[in-house]
């Protein structure tokens, strides 16, 4: 290598090695000095910056003491507050360590930022602390955890349009934290339709607020905003709308509005909107034409255990006891095929024994909620009825 290309080289480390201190000067400037803290309690790997596992245990640990003091404080065990601000800057303190060494962790900066905010609080002024948490979100702009963590500490701080921004993309990222973006909205006063409006056009939020609209006797509204949504998201939503009309007393709605959506084009949703259909007309008790419906559904998506299943309790309301056994055993073999859990499996071998007790097949019956019972061995429900099956089957057998 030449004298040249090495100068450039070395020049390039020396750059690197910059930055790098920079950017550690730059955390470390954000956080400011603190040298009151004592580090004794969480060793020299962790005053020196530990690794990101180890750092995480560390700093856990410091927030649960934290918590622990303010439990002990309420229950008269000491003066409230001290010792929760001893650890709570402790846990700073090894958080601003780590991110020396580490200064572009993204999960640091954002624990940093949630701690420097219950220490402001503490001391009885709100810091802004907006920068740290910017920064964490950006660091790591795919990772849906982070960013709900960042919304959430945005609306603590009171930065509502920003947080709001973070928690859409938290969810879409993904749906599984509806529940937790919901919880954080409604513990700031908001109610579901606002909650629907703040996060628009995200089908898990909108089923995440159910309860919502629920308690509050709105079933009619919570219908219209799922119908809202329906038109845009049909495969998200189509079992739910109709579970919602179903245990609101409103199939006569669901029957409406499915019968208004054009799903021919979409064979697959078609068919899934035979199966709502015939459920709902089930619940009316019609159920000749909810027969009808199941088995068109049927013949586009033949190994649906919630398809066959629907089928067996249409024959078995129609009386044609044979038959629903039949179509509730070709189920159970589908459930197994599909790996559902044992619980659902449980829920079809003890509507099987109801087939076979109303074809008069006692003996039957009572295999098939053994079999039951095998899979879901709590079940009460279960349990009384195999005790009422077997009473009868001993009455008979005395009478003779």
């Amino acid at each position: 290598m030449s004298r040249f290309a090495r100068a450039i080289v070395l020049a390039a480390a020396a750059l690197s090695i910059g930055c790098y201190i920079g950017a550690s000067l730059l955390v470390w400037a954000m956080t400011g000095p603190d040298a009151a803290h004592r580090f004794a309690s969480v060793g020299l790997a962790a005053r020196l910056g530990p690794a990101t596992q180890q750092r995480g245990e560390h700093v856990a640990a410091a927030l649960q003491s934290a918590i622990g003091s303010l439990d002990r404080s309420r229950a008269g065990a000491g003066p409230y507050g001290a010792e929760f601000g001893e650890r709570i800057r402790e846990a700073r303190a090894i958080l601003r360590r780590g991110l020396t060494v580490a200064p572009l962790d993204a999960k640091g900066i954002e624990q940093l930022a949630a701690v420097n905010w219950e220490i402001s609080a503490f001391n009885g002024v709100v810091d802004d602390d907006v920068r740290l948490i910017l920064l964490a979100a950006t660091r790591s702009p795919r990772q849906a955890e982070l960013q709900f963590d960042v919304g959430s500490l945005l609306l603590r701080l009171a930065h509502t349009d920003d947080a709001l921004r973070y928690l859409d993309v938290a969810v879409n990222l993904d749906a599984g934290l509806s529940d937790k973006v919901v919880a954080a909205l409604h513990d700031q006063s908001l109610a579901p339709e606002e909650i629907l409006r703040s996060i628009p056009g995200v089908p898990a939020i909108a089923i995440a607020l159910r309860s919502g609209f629920l308690e509050r006797d709105e079933a009619d509204a919570y219908l219209a905003e799922l119908e809202r949504l329906f038109r845009d998201h049909p495969a998200e939503l189509m079992r739910f709308y109709e579970n919602t009309a179903f245990i609101t007393g409103r199939s006569e709605r669901a029957l409406a509005f499915l019968g208004s959506v054009d799903l021919h084009a979409r064979p697959a949703l078609e068919a899934e909107k035979r199966f709502a259909t015939a459920h709902a007309r089930l619940a009316l008790g019609r159920a000749r034409e909810a027969l009808n419906e199941i088995d068109a559904a049927l013949l586009a998506k033949p190994d649906v255990p919630e398809f066959t299943e629907l089928r067996a309790d249409c024959l078995l309301q129609l009386g044609r006891a044979s038959e629903a056994a039949a179509s509730y055993k070709d189920a159970i073999h589908q459930a197994v095929a599909a790996n559902w859990s044992a619980a659902v499996r449980a829920r079809l071998y003890h509507s099987l024994a109801s087939a076979y007790r109303a074809d008069s097949r006692g003996d039957l019956a009572y295999d098939s909620l053994r079999r039951a019972l095998d899979l879901a061995p709590d079940d009460s429900a279960i349990r009384a009825e195999m005790d009422s099956v077997s009473g009868r089957a001993l009455g008979k057998s005395g009478d003779r």
